[in-house]
């Protein structure tokens, strides 16, 4: 299919890890409508808001987590630069490389088993009380919290292995993994839905998210793994002289990351009442699938990244940076106009459906946000592609400046003041500080090394 259309895949930056990445995450932005459509017409707007408030405190995850994913896609993408796979999916090249990357896999899984184990007790107990306290008794969420909780552990199990291929460059073959999971997830939401199964459908999703993925990574990488685990060597990846001082900040960059991204739809649902934090957690799920997929061809580079920097080759890098993240800039401008011309559109035919979504001047407001932060995702991408992390600072005052600023007008003017606020911090703070900071390290870093 890609080679049909090879000169303008091409010219738009398209290689077959974008190609099949833009699929997947262009079938979770089509489902997006069809689950729209079948929230709106089997779940109440309360109970609508029940499930963006699910998915928002789903999100917590993060202070378990601490950006570990991140720390072995850039840590295995480097020793990868000295590996390949041969014609039976085994890893062959330099040992010193693979007992490394043998180090990371094992220590990998022994961290997100434990995280797990914590994310399902701490964060399904939290949430209960956070839920409970503005509980409907009308409505029935105690008995899917809890299943759903521990399916998200189980999801968060898996989180390791997809780092790792994504950072040995088999990103085209996990966006396969990942759109057949989340098409198989998405029909079994919808016919959860449909048979009545109300807030159970979320459990529905995730359990055969989670089952597709097991499935496919034991067929296709039983080889891979086997080698990873089987190996034993004196030689590692020494976690506190390598991978701590990079995964601290971005751990504490991604703890209070939270408050910029996930806490809108809680403070919606605490201050005005589950129905309009439905309309809150559909319109950041609108303005998220643009961003998506916009940061695609970003986030699929990062392999490539990740080996230019090893190699020492800058000015391919940042040839490819720029190109990329224009690229991907323009996509987003398309994405945000189409997404604002549609709600416009259902908030002009009225009905029931129209009452489900965020109003146009909320929206406008995140969507040009949307706009604003893209560079600043792709220059921190960049700049952790070195196995660095110098935006820590930023990270922390910018989101602990949206989290205040969405808290303080949100509670008083709903989702025109947390977008207002969200804005304002973006555009006037993260813009220009990241900007400035990615311009000075990139500098230096090349003509140091």
């Amino acid at each position: 299919m890609i080679k049909n259309f090879q000169p303008w895949l091409k010219f738009l930056g398209v290689n077959e890890a974008v190609f099949y990445s833009l699929m997947a995450k262009i079938w979770g932005l089509a489902s997006v409508p069809v689950s729209l459509v079948f929230i709106t017409v089997f779940l109440s707007a309360e109970v609508q808001g029940y499930y963006y408030t699910f998915l928002s405190l789903l999100a917590l995850q993060t202070f378990l987590e601490l950006s570990f994913s991140s720390i072995l896609i850039n840590f295995s993408s480097h020793e990868w630069s000295h590996l390949h796979l041969d014609e039976s999916g085994r890893i062959v090249g330099k040992e010193d490389a693979m007992a490394r990357l043998s180090h990371l896999v094992r220590f990998g899984t022994r961290w997100y088993l434990t995280i797990a184990m914590l994310f399902s007790l701490l964060v399904g107990i939290g949430g209960y009380i956070f839920l409970a306290q503005k509980s409907d008794p009308h409505i029935f969420w105690k008995g899917p919290w809890c299943l759903v909780v521990v399916l998200a552990g189980v999801q968060l199990f898996l989180l390791p292995f997809q780092s790792v291929l994504e950072g040995c460059n088999q990103i085209a073959s996990m966006a396969q993994i990942r759109m057949r999971a989340s098409m198989i997830g998405a029909l079994g939401f919808w016919a959860g839905l449909i048979s009545g199964f109300h807030l159970w459908s979320v459990s529905i999703m995730f359990a055969l998210n989670c089952l597709t993925q097991i499935f496919l990574l034991r067929r296709k990488y039983s080889p891979f793994f086997r080698d990873l685990f089987e190996m034993r060597s004196t030689i590692q990846v020494h976690y506190w002289e390598e991978i701590f001082p990079v995964q601290w900040r971005l751990a504490l960059g991604g703890v209070v990351n939270y408050f910029s991204t996930a806490i809108f739809t809680p403070i919606m649902f605490w201050y005005h009442g589950a129905k309009v934090a439905g309309q809150m957690g559909m319109g950041w799920q609108i303005m998220g699938a643009a961003q998506t997929i916009a940061l695609t061809w970003i986030q699929t580079s990062i392999p490539a990244f990740g080996e230019k920097i090893a190699q020492k080759k800058y000015e391919e890098l940042d040839r490819l940076f720029f190109r990329i993240t224009f690229i991907s800039f323009f996509i987003l401008i398309f994405l945000c106009l189409a997404a604002w011309g549609i709600v416009k559109a259902f908030q002009s035919w009225g009905g029931t459906l129209s009452e489900r979504f965020m109003a146009p001047l909320p929206l406008s407001l995140f969507l040009l946000t949307a706009l604003f932060y893209h560079f600043p995702q792709c220059q921190s991408v960049y700049l952790r592609a070195h196995r660095k992390e110098p935006l820590l600072m930023i990270s922390l005052i910018s989101s602990l400046a949206i989290g205040f600023a969405v808290w303080f007008f949100g509670r008083a003017y709903g989702m025109v003041g947390a977008g207002g606020a969200y804005l304002g911090v973006v555009a006037l703070f993260i813009f220009p500080s990241v900007f400035y900071v990615w311009e000075n390290s990139r500098k230096k870093w090349h003509q140091e090394i």
